[in-house]
């Protein structure tokens, strides 16, 4: 819930404004999204709410490695096409326009998600 409180908090920030990015190539943009992923702490909290109000108890080993996987490619399709249509200048302005909403949205959903747990 902490961090739902504080994303709705710092809702007010301006998004930092960035230039286009000399392009390296697709492994080192992915490799470096996919270190900035997994660095992230909020990232790692997430992941581990969701496996820990959603998987069952006593899952079977084989069971758990295919959810890990298919967790695996709806996060790289999901981080990559947000890449992909944030990296549109007219997206990036439209979304720059709204982030304010956008974080408390975001904000209340995961104080929600973390209230929802502790109730259970």
């Amino acid at each position: 819930m902490a961090f739902g409180l504080r994303l709705i908090r710092r809702s007010h920030r301006a998004a930092p404004a960035t230039g286009i990015a000399a392009d390296r190539g697709f492994r080192h943009s992915f490799l470096q999204g996919f270190a900035t992923n997994i660095a992230n702490p909020k990232s790692i909290a997430f992941y581990a709410a969701v496996f820990s109000s959603a998987a069952p108890a006593h899952v079977a080993w084989p069971t758990f490695l295919a959810m890990l996987a298919v967790v695996g490619v709806m996060a790289t399709s999901w981080y990559g096409a947000v890449a992909l249509c944030l990296s549109l200048k007219r997206v990036a302005v439209l979304y720059r326009r709204a982030k304010r909403w956008v974080d408390r949205c975001c904000g209340a959903v995961i104080m929600l998600l973390g209230l929802r747990q502790l109730l259970r």
